[in-house]
């Protein structure tokens, strides 16, 4: 039987415009004291891309979490719930009023705004927050930029 030894040479290390390094290595394989190969090889770190965020939170229900997703330019915030609730599965119904008003989010999950507004009577609905602010504008009008938070709070109106 053979025996098999692996030596490693000098580890080089380059530097390219200031850049991270590149190690480059050699290796002799050696058998019963002779050299039978050399092998170079090199490795470069792994380039980590940052993906831009979106998130979504939902404060109650049965959908309520925190969820993220890749930020697509353009996108309002109406259709980011959908593709959240797509995507995570589970169910908006929602009521569009058109022009100026747009969608209205009735229910998230199987929790459901209050249908009859009975004055003195505390309103549940669901309120649109945007970065931890009470959103001016309704949803389908609200576009979503990269690392923004959209959330959802069931709350008294």
């Amino acid at each position: 039987m053979q025996n098999a030894n692996l030596k490693n040479q000098n580890d080089n290390v380059k530097t390219e415009n200031s850049a991270t390094p590149t190690v480059a290595k050699s290796k002799q394989i050696t058998v019963n004291s002779k050299q039978v190969a050399t092998t170079a090889t090199s490795t470069n770190p792994p380039i980590v891309k940052k993906i831009d965020l979106v998130y979504l939170k939902i404060n109650s229900g049965s959908a309520a979490g925190y969820y993220q997703d890749s930020f697509i330019s353009g996108e309002n915030a109406f259709s980011l719930m959908q593709r959240m609730a797509q995507k995570y599965n589970f169910t908006i119904k929602f009521t569009d009023y058109g022009g100026d008003l747009g969608k209205y989010i009735d229910c998230i999950g199987s929790l459901c705004r209050d249908n009859n507004y009975i004055p003195g009577v505390p309103y549940y609905s669901w309120m649109l927050y945007y970065n931890g602010v009470s959103s001016s504008v309704g949803a389908s009008t609200l576009i979503v930029k990269k690392d923004d938070v959209v959330e959802w709070r069931y709350e008294t109106y």
